[in-house]
Formats: structure tokens, C-alpha cells, sequence
């Protein structure tokens, strides 16, 4: 499979198709090694992938190289924005536009602007061998045996999304099981397995630069170092320009070696109208990982174009790179269940189970800094300034000390019980209509990913979003880690409660003819005590005002002369953070629940006449108030942090994850061989089949933001929503099939101070999480199969000839603009290019010919 048949990517620069290059081959045979008794089976398969990727950045534009900033309304003047000399070095990351320029207005003379895009082709060069071995053994009329080896190696190389620099990821898995079953009679049968699991995991595991920058130690924040991530709009996505992923000393090898060891002993017991299964199971889990501890180079975030040139960043966040950050966590996880189906009736089955489940709490071994040390008293000291009267907030304030003090790891929740029912029924008995339904709890368990820390204490660390002009990068991190009040400490909640889920279901299936047959479900999903990752908890708490909201400080507007500070507040930031001793403290607290409902329509054809169908479609919501755990932003539309982590509320809206509508329909149709041809045209004109599958699915939602600091949180991390706004338009916040303005950013304007209580306060937008629908997605792929049974060699002997389309109709499906959802920066000036879509979410066309021989 090669770029020969390919069909140009929307993105793609002028010139020939992006190159393309895949093979694809392997082998499997099985057979006796001793009739009836012992068997063997083997497996390869090996890929090797040359993809050109094509990607859309966001860059300055050759007047802002120059230090000149266009003007409102439309660009036709232009603004001297002088270049620190500190900055100047770096320009260069970012590639000059070659796609054109994005005017920041309505409108701009002469195509002006002081951003644009540049297109290219990247590369990611994928290798994978996978290999599986199968032994079976019947030991006697009793027993059998039988065990598994499986090895997956894969590797992968790709650039970053500025081609400066092309990262490396190695993955080497290993699995082996063995299984043992035995009748003891023929109603009770046991069944004991095995299994182990090691998986090696290198990612990053090195980067190679193709541009010098991105390798010159001499522009780093600390000796020996690169310079890290940079961001221009936004911490998380950037937003005026493409961020800057770091230079090589951030993709310094991280590995991880996990081993999971399984034991599972089942009994299946047969007896009258109860068929009873009951078992126990045994993990152990090992986790030993090392890097350079995250943040290594820097991460640096700055407001807006103008603030990049200037060299005044709002946010650092960094560590020196140089101490022990491995990991060494063990964990213990025990399980035990019992279920019964009882066959009622000829026309009713029910059955009911309890399961239960443990998982120790995790230990450490021979770990330079104990990752099971939790900062215990870091979060939630004495507020400095007074709440009205509101439990939400009461709740979050603590006297506590101000020096950060570690304890043990967390304690994991012991009442882990969870029960299920489920019925089948035949209404009619006649076998052609059946009921089902079923409820479960599920408890979602503090492994090692939830329940370990991701501290670093032995380095030297930077985390401030108080950064003095001209000063970044390498006074800005001396002077920030030389101050102990910018230490990072990673807070896990201590004592949380079970995290659950309960799901339930009810579906009717009727066959219609004996071919046809219709099914419509119900499914819910209920998670309760889910838990919520804050990237940087330690903020300014607000206040609460009735029928307000939650505010910050403004004071008198004007007054302050910190061109910085919106609307000139002279009060702005005036709040405490929570913490005064530790600068950025990532939470996990499980304070979040989420909610699914779903209706289920599906239709199933069978195989009649040579033609079968299979058509299913889902309307669903879902809605959560955090879709992240170990991390804040786990998706592309995810954000890292929320103004709101004490309020769940505030955070309630559609998950990261929610698809309002999808629908897949899937046929095969297989042509009847023609009466009365014989030789070569009998051959030409049998065994041809054609098969597609369509799918339509709405798009995933997606969150607009504010730029820095836009009320004064006083973190690293900082998050600000902007006013919706119901003006005439605004129903809907999209324009459908825009490529430059899918966002209608007309329809949300810059927060504004609120005057409570005789005092000009600040309040965040009330746009929210989530509120913006993405692009949908439309494909439909379609195959050809030639069918070639060759009688003389063996009955069952075929060559295939195999042609499959993807994306036949190439249509492009664009994904959420969520590189340029910032629409403000935090003074409420307009980001460049809000709103413009950069990438798709699927392939262009893209078409292959295979052959399978089948014997």
C-alpha cells in the first residue's frame, strides 16, 4: 500500500500527494503433534509504515518577526512591538507562513495580519512485529492444559507540530499464560489460570532535532539544558500561536517497566435449574519508572503575541532536571465472586451476583524519592480574606499548617461490594422475541496510577505565575528556583471515598422474518466519587455573592499601573493562594460524578440471497464533571484545570467524550455465480463479493477560554470562560463547513467587572466547559473481494484478490479547533486566528489491493 492511489489531504501544501508507504505481511499455521492430544499454533505479523501526516501550524508573520503589530480595525497600520533580545533567538522554532496570513478583524487591507499558517508534511515512521504461540495438551479424560506466549514490539518515530524535531516511542510487551481444567464431574468444572504481563515502555525514548535550536543547550534555563515548551495564548493549547513542544533535553528517555502477575481459580457448578459459578483472584503489580521528572526545560507560557516579543511571560513552570526521580510501586489487588442463573422456566432466566474487590494500598521499594508520600498539609490554609457565608467553600477552608508535611500514601476504601441482577425472557415462547435487562455496581479501584504520586522532591523546581519582564528564560528560573515559595508538592486526597459505577440496561429483540431482526435498548451509566485531576490546585479562592457567583478582587478600575492587569484593578490578585510555602501543587481529589443515557436501534439482516445488512444507531448524553483522573486533559478537547475545583456544579457539563449521534451500517453482498459459462469466463465472472461500511457521528464538544490570568487566581495554571452572549445569531456558536471562522467569535465578548457591595469585583464568563459542538464526521469505506477456489489443489484452496477503499469519497473531516479555542487574551484583546481549524480527524482517501491465499 502506497500514496499511488491517495487522494490529497484538505491541509495538504500545493505540490505532489504526501507520501505514503506501508507493508504489511505474516504468517500462521497450526496443527497436531499428537492426534486428539497435543496441538500447536503459531503466529506472525509484521507492519512497517512510512506515513506523511499532514498538519497545519500557526506561526508569526514576517512584520511581527520585524517587531510590528497590525492595528484594529483592519490592519492597514501598524504598531512598533520591540523584540527583547532574550526572545529573539527563539523566533526562529516557529517556520514563516506559507499558506497565508490570518487577519485578526472583520476584515484586513492587503491580507494582513500578525500570524499565519504554514503547511507541511510530517513524518511518522511506524515499525510492529507481533508474535503469538499456543501450546494445547489434553492430559486425560479430565484434564487438559493449555498455555499462550504472546510478544508485541513496536516503535515508532513522528515529528512534532512545528517539524523541529522528530520524538522516538518503543514499546516491548510480553504476555504468557497457562490455563488448567478439570471435571471433577460432569455438573462441577474447574478452571485455574495464570498469566503474566510485562510490558516495557519508552516514551519518549529520544528525539533527534532538524532544527539547530531545538538542540542548543546555550539557550536552555539551567546549564546543559534546551529550552522546554512554549506557549503564546495558552498553557494547554496554545491559541495565537502553535506551541513549541521543547527541545530534546524534555524528550530525554522516561521508561517504564510494569509486571502484572495474575492467578484466577473458577468453579462452574451444574445442578437442576442453577447453573453456579464462584472464583477468587490474585494481582500483583510492579511499576519501576524513570525520566527526567516532568517539566524538564521549562514550560512557559505567555498571553499574547505581544507579550512573547516582549519577553514578559505570565507562568513558569520548570525543574532542574538533575536528581532521582524513580519509581519503584508494588500493590496488592484480591477479588472474590459468586453468581447464579437459574433457569425459571422454559421462557425466564435470571441470575444474581457479588463480586468483591480490594487493592492494597501502594508501597515502595528502593526509590530515591518515596513516590508514596503524599504532601498531607498543602492545601486549604487559613483564608486571608473573608467568604460570605456559602457550605461549598466553608467546606474547602481548614486551619492548617503552611508547611508542606508528607505522609503516608493514600488510604485505599475496603467496602468494595458490588452486587448485580440481569433476566432474559421469552415473552411469547416461540424464540423469536426476548427481554432482557440487567443492573451492576462496579468499583473502579485506587490502582498505582490513581494512588501513586507524580512528586519529584529532589529537584530544584520553579513553579510561579509571577514572572518579572525580560528576565526569561534563565534569570527568570534562577530567581524563581532560588525562592522556596515556588516549590511544587503533588496532593493526593488522603481518605477518598468509593469510586463506583452502576449500569443498567433493558433491550427487546424481535425477529421480524427468519432473516430480519430489530433490536431497541436502553443504556445508563451512573459514576459516583470519580476522581478529578487539577493540574494546579493552589489558588486565590474567591468569594461567593447570591445570585452572582463566585468573584476575585477588582477594586478601583484604571488605578493600577501594571499595563498587565485587566481593566487596570488595583485590587487585582490581591487574594492569597491557598498555599504560600509551594508554588504549583497538581490535586487529585475524587469529588466528580458523571451520567450516560443512551438509546440503542439496531438492525440485523442475515445472510439470505447472498446479502446481509447490520444498521445501528445511538442518541446519547453524557455529562460529567471531570473527564480526566490520572490526568487533567486526557483528550485533545480536554482542559487541564477549572476556576471551579471546589464547586462540582460549576464543572458539570458534557463530557470530554460525549457523541450525540452515531450511526454505522455495514453490507456485504455476494454476486450469484452466472448458469451456463464454463472455462475462463466461468472463472472471471464467480466469486465476487462487495462490501462497505458507513459511519455519521456528531462531533465532540469543545471549550472557548480566556488567555492567562483574566481574574486573578494567582496560579500556574490559570483558566478564564468568556461571556456567551444572546445577540441576534447566537443560537448556534458554529459556522458549519468554515474552515478560518468555525467558531462564530462574535458570540462571546470579554468578561466585565460587576459591582458587589459598593466594590468592582471580577467575574469569570459564563460560557463554560464544553459548550461548543464540534465538526461531525462522515466516511464510508468499501471493499471488492475476488474469490479464486482452486478444486485441483485442494477443496478448500482460494486466492483472494482484494481491493478496499477508505474514505471513499474523500471527504474531509475536520476536527475541533482546539489549538485555537482561546478567543481573549487576559485583557480582552482578540487572539489571531480564534477559531480556525487546523487538521482532520481522518485520512484523506486513501485505497490498497491485497491478495490472501487460503488453504
Amino acid at each position: 500500500r502506497n500514496s499511488a492511489m491517495d487522494a490529497k489531504n484538505f491541509f495538504d501544501a500545493p505540490g505532489p500527494i504526501a507520501p505514503f508507504r506501508r507493508n504489511q505481511f505474516g504468517a500462521s499455521a497450526g496443527g497436531p503433534i499428537q492426534k486428539d492430544k497435543f496441538f500447536v499454533f503459531g503466529d506472525y505479523e509484521g507492519v512497517r509504515q512510512d506515513l506523511a501526516t499532514s498538519q497545519v501550524a500557526f506561526v508569526p508573520s514576517a512584520t511581527a518577526r520585524a517587531g510590528l503589530l497590525c492595528n484594529a480595525p483592519d490592519c492597514s497600520t501598524f504598531t512598533a512591538n520591540p523584540i527583547s533580545p532574550l526572545v529573539a533567538p527563539f523566533i526562529p522554532l516557529w517556520p514563516t507562513p506559507n499558506a497565508g496570513l490570518i487577519c485578526p478583524f472583520a476584515s484586513c487591507v492587503g491580507g494582513n495580519g500578525n500570524t499565519g499558517k504554514y503547511a507541511f508534511s510530517g513524518r511518522q515512521v511506524t515499525s510492529e512485529n507481533y508474535e503469538t504461540f499456543r501450546v494445547d495438551r489434553k492430559l486425560g479424560q479430565k484434564d487438559s492444559l493449555w498455555g499462550t506466549y504472546v510478544l508485541d514490539r513496536q516503535n515508532q518515530f513522528a515529528n512534532d507540530s512545528l517539524n523541529d524535531l522528530v520524538t522516538n516511542r518503543f514499546i516491548y510487551r510480553q504476555t504468557y499464560s497457562i490455563e488448567e481444567d478439570h471435571a471433577f464431574s460432569n455438573s462441577v468444572i474447574n478452571v485455574e489460570r495464570f498469566g503474566y504481563n510485562r510490558q516495557t515502555i519508552a516514551s519518549p525514548s529520544g528525539a533527534t532535532a532538524l532544527n539547530p535550536i531545538a538542540a542548543d543547550t546555550t539557550l536552555g534555563i539551567a546549564p546543559g539544558q534546551t529550552i522546554g515548551r512554549i506557549a503564546v495564548g495558552s498553557a494547554s493549547s496554545g491559541g495565537v500561536l502553535t506551541p513549541f513542544q521543547g527541545g530534546l533535553t524534555l524528550w530525554q528517555t522516561t521508561q517504564s517497566v510494569w509486571n502484572d502477575f495474575q492467578w484466577y481459580n473458577d468453579t462452574f457448578w451444574t445442578k437442576g435449574i442453577h447453573s453456579v459459578k464462584f472464583g477468587v483472584t490474585i494481582n500483583r503489580t510492579q511499576n519501576n519508572s524513570k525520566g527526567p521528572g516532568g517539566f524538564i526545560g521549562g514550560w512557559t507560557t505567555f498571553n499574547s503575541l505581544s507579550a512573547f516579543l516582549s519577553d514578559a511571560p505570565s507562568s513558569l513552570i520548570a525543574n532542574s532536571g538533575i536528581g532521582d526521580t524513580s519509581h519503584h510501586e508494588r500493590q496488592w489487588i484480591w477479588g472474590a465472586y459468586v453468581q447464579d442463573d437459574v433457569h425459571v422456566t422454559q421462557r425466564l432466566s435470571v441470575n444474581a451476583g457479588l463480586r468483591y474487590e480490594y487493592a492494597a494500598p501502594t508501597d515502595t521499594v528502593n526509590t530515591g524519592t518515596d513516590a508514596s508520600l503524599q504532601c498531607l498539609q498543602c492545601p486549604f490554609p487559613i483564608m486571608r480574606h473573608a467568604i460570605t457565608a456559602n457550605p461549598v467553600l466553608a467546606a474547602v477552608v481548614a486551619d492548617k499548617d503552611r508547611t508542606p508535611v508528607y505522609g503516608p500514601t493514600l488510604i485505599t476504601p475496603k467496602l468494595n461490594f458490588e452486587p448485580r441482577v440481569g433476566l432474559a425472557w421469552d415473552p411469547f415462547g416461540n424464540g423469536k422475541m426476548s427481554v432482557r435487562a440487567g443492573f451492576g455496581v462496579y468499583d473502579v479501584l485506587l490502582v498505582q496510577a490513581e494512588a501513586g504520586s507524580q512528586d519529584w522532591p529532589a529537584l530544584q523546581s520553579a513553579n510561579t505565575p509571577h514572572i518579572d519582564p525580560n528576565t526569561w528564560p534563565k534569570a527568570a528560573f534562577k530567581a524563581a528556583a532560588g525562592n522556596i515559595n515556588t516549590k511544587r508538592a503533588f496532593y493526593n486526597e488522603q481518605n477518598p471515598p468509593i469510586n463506583y459505577v452502576m449500569q443498567w440496561n433493558m433491550s427487546v429483540q424481535r425477529q421480524i422474518f427468519p432473516s430480519l431482526t430489530t433490536t431497541v435498548a436502553y443504556v445508563g451509566n451512573r459514576s459516583v466519587h470519580d476522581p478529578f485531576h487539577h493540574d494546579d490546585i493552589n489558588i486565590a479562592l474567591p468569594i461567593f455573592a447570591p445570585n452572582i457567583g463566585y468573584l476575585w478582587p477588582c477594586g478601583n478600575l484604571n488605578a493600577n499601573p501594571d499595563p498587565t492587569v485587566p481593566f487596570g484593578c488595583d485590587a487585582y490578585g490581591s487574594f492569597p493562594r491557598q498555599n504560600c510555602c509551594i508554588g504549583r501543587e497538581p490535586t487529585r481529589l475524587w469529588n466528580s460524578s458523571g451520567i450516560y443515557h443512551g438509546l440503542q436501534v439496531s438492525v440485523l439482516k442475515r445472510l439470505s440471497h447472498g446479502f446481509n445488512v447490520t444498521g445501528s444507531y445511538t442518541f446519547a448524553k453524557n455529562i460529567d464533571s471531570s473527564s480526566g483522573s490520572n490526568i487533567g486533559d486526557p483528550y485533545v478537547n480536554s482542559i487541564s484545570s477549572s476556576l471551579y475545583y471546589f464547586d462540582e456544579h460549576q464543572r458539570r457539563s458534557l463530557a470530554d467524550t460525549d457523541i450525540r449521534h452515531n450511526l454505522v451500517i455495514s453490507g456485504e453482498y455476494t454476486v450469484p455465480s452466472p448458469a451456463g459459462l464454463h472455462g475462463v469466463l466461468k472463472g472471471v465472472a464467480n466469486g465476487w463479493q462487495f462490501g462497505g461500511i458507513l459511519t455519521v457521528q456528531s462531533g465532540l464538544p469543545f471549550t472557548p477560554l480566556i488567555a492567562g490570568d483574566g481574574v486573578g487566581e494567582n496560579n500556574t495554571d490559570p483558566f478564564d470562560y468568556p461571556v456567551r452572549l444572546n445577540t441576534p445569531g447566537c443560537s448556534s456558536l458554529i459556522n458549519p463547513g468554515s474552515i478560518d471562522n468555525y467558531i462564530k467569535t462574535q458570540c462571546f465578548a470579554f468578561q466585565q467587572p460587576v459591582v458587589y457591595q459598593g466594590t468592582n469585583w471580577l467575574l469569570p464568563g459564563n460560557a463554560g466547559r464544553n459548550i461548543i459542538p464540534g465538526p461531525g464526521l462522515m466516511e464510508l469505506d468499501a471493499n471488492i473481494f475476488k474469490n479464486n477456489y482452486i478444486p485441483r489443489i485442494s477443496e478448500n484452496f482460494n486466492i483472494q484478490f482484494r481491493f478496499e477503499a477508505f474514505n471513499l469519497t474523500n471527504r474531509p473531516n475536520f476536527a475541533p479547533p482546539t489549538d485555537t479555542e482561546v478567543l481573549f487574551d487576559n485583557l480582552g484583546n482578540p487572539q489571531e486566528g480564534a477559531g480556525a481549524i487546523s487538521s482532520t480527524v481522518t485520512t484523506s482517501r486513501q485505497m490498497q489491493v491485497a491478495l490472501k491465499v487460503i488453504w
